[in-house]
C-alpha cells in the first residue's frame, strides 16, 4: 500500500485540490453522524478526505485500484 502512503502525502500530484481537510463542514472536526445537517463541498473529488477521517470516492477508488493491482501482481 505504498501508493497509497504516497498519495496522502502528495495529494496534489494524485489530482486533488485539498488534502488537509475533509469536504464537509470544517473538515476538521465531523465524522460519520456529526456531519448530518452540515453544508459540504459542491466537488467531492477535489477532496481526499470526505469528511474529517473517512476518505472520498475517489480516494476509496484509488485506494482500491491499488489493492487490485497488488493481488494481481502477487498472486498471478
Amino acid at each position: 500500500m505504498y501508493m497509497t502512503y504516497r498519495i496522502m502525502l502528495f495529494w496534489l500530484s494524485a489530482g486533488f485540490v485539498e488534502g488537509s481537510k475533509g469536504c464537509v463542514g470544517t473538515g476538521t472536526i465531523e465524522y460519520g453522524d456529526s456531519c448530518k445537517g452540515v453544508n459540504s463541498c459542491s466537488d467531492p473529488d477535489k477532496y481526499v478526505f470526505w469528511d474529517a477521517v473517512h476518505p472520498t470516492q475517489k480516494m476509496y477508488k484509488l485506494i482500491a485500484d491499488e489493492a487490485i493491482a497488488s493481488f494481481i501482481n502477487d498472486f498471478f
